[in-house]
């Protein structure tokens, strides 16, 4: 069953572009939905320079920011590195910035 948390992260096979995944919904007369069970991990870093090392993506509507790139050598490698089993992965979402949850907008201002 969907749960809450649970992520869509493709419709008829067309994934990691929300507009396209989108434009599948409306255009078809069919949907193939595929949804993700987030396991919820919760990371203490520390900005490194000013940055935590991530490039990070959102729709506008979103309550979640995407993770797309992750730096050599940053704080969310060095996380990485020192625990190979839950590392932070481009595709990852972040869904709460010091406890806060809220539109993506919001999150990512927390994180600037």
């Amino acid at each position: 069953a969907v749960q809450r948390e649970d992520f869509l992260v493709e419709v008829n096979g067309v994934k990691g572009d929300t507009q396209l995944m989108l434009h599948q919904v409306s255009a078809s007369g069919q949907l193939r939905l595929r949804f993700c069970h987030p396991l919820i991990l919760e990371i203490p870093l520390q900005k490194q320079n000013d940055t935590f090392g991530l490039e990070i993506t959102h729709h506008s509507s979103s309550n979640s920011l995407i993770i797309q790139k992750l730096h050599k050598g940053s704080p969310a490698d060095q996380w990485n590195k020192v625990n190979p089993d839950f590392e932070v992965l481009p595709g990852d979402f972040i869904v709460q910035v010091n406890g806060c949850e809220g539109k993506a907008e919001d999150l990512l201002g927390m994180l600037q």
